[in-house]
């Protein structure tokens, strides 16, 4: 039969301990529950944390002027350009509006379907000035049919309101 552990010493409840869990550390009955010297043991026994590898993204640069604090360890870097969401971790930062503007690009294609080498091949031949040109068709285009979309909004809204005011007279 064997000794329950109400009835061992401390010494053997201890080697107990160790059978079962041999990492699990051995109280010291010197050090006290509370107090001062406690916090002392609990302080030299917590992980060590280093700023390695941390990397600051600053979205205004002008806010970097604050990092006269921080450790020397610790790297700053541009966010980029401003975003509805952070970026990845491991995304390059985009810089430029142009950059951004490549970006949506080729994304756009990607969606539709289009390489961009088919895309760049059909803007290869024009001049500056031909492109320009094509661009400001494709504002003004863009314009027209908002506006358009708006004058059918309108056009509707305004029949709605008429077929509610004859229904409203007959009542």
């Amino acid at each position: 039969m064997q000794k329950s552990n109400g009835n061992l010493s401390p010494e053997q409840q201890q080697a107990r301990v160790r059978e079962i869990l041999p990492s699990f550390p051995t109280p010291n009955a010197s050090v006290p529950k509370r107090g001062a010297l406690a916090v002392a043991v609990a302080r030299d026994n917590a992980p060590v944390f280093t700023t390695e590898g941390i990397v600051v993204k600053w979205a205004n640069q002008l806010d970097a002027e604050y990092a006269e604090s921080w450790p020397e360890t610790v790297s700053h870097a541009a966010m980029g350009f401003a975003r509805h969401r952070a970026p990845a971790a491991e995304q390059e930062p985009i810089l430029t509006a142009a950059e951004l503007r490549d970006n949506q690009t080729q994304a756009y294609l990607a969606k539709r379907g289009i390489s961009p080498e088919t895309a760049k091949g059909e803007d290869s031949q024009l001049s500056q000035e031909e492109r320009n040109q094509k661009q400001g068709f494709q504002k003004a285009r863009g314009r027209i049919l908002s506006m358009v979309k708006k004058a059918q909004a309108d056009r509707a809204a305004r029949a709605a309101r008429k077929q509610r005011e004859r229904l409203a007279v007959r009542s």
